[in-house]
């Protein structure tokens, strides 16, 4: 009778609490409580969607400024993480915060600065 009183107020809380039956259980195994923890997409998946990186094509640059002045238009856009440029390859590798800004704005950025940029596939 006890063993079913505590199951009963493992459900109950949960249902109170909105959460899982599966993780207040404590009779379910781990490998179960992990079934039912994969179903919620996690914070590292989040995350993923959240941020971008993507490579850009430079064109214009002809000197060893360039690169400087189109990592700063590219930092200035709102949402950009990290921007690295190369003269050797003539191109752009940015992270960005897709929520903030998308890879046209990246490229809006650049051009304003006559430096004109295309995504790389």
């Amino acid at each position: 009778m006890k063993r079913s009183v505590s199951i009963a107020a493992a459900v109950g809380a949960t249902l109170l609490l909105g959460g899982s039956l599966f993780a207040a259980s404590e009779n379910v195994s781990p490998a179960r409580q992990g079934r039912a923890r994969a179903a919620e997409p996690s914070q590292t998946a989040r995350s993923q969607e959240r941020f971008q990186s993507v490579s850009l094509r430079v064109d214009n640059m002809s000197c060893a400024a360039c690169p400087t002045i189109v990592k700063r238009s590219l930092e200035r856009v709102d949402g950009v993480i990290e921007a690295d440029v190369s003269y050797r390859t003539k191109s752009a590798r940015v992270t960005y915060d897709a929520t903030k800004c998308s890879a046209k704005d990246l490229i809006e950025a650049t051009a304003g600065m006559g430096y004109p940029s295309s995504v790389i596939e």
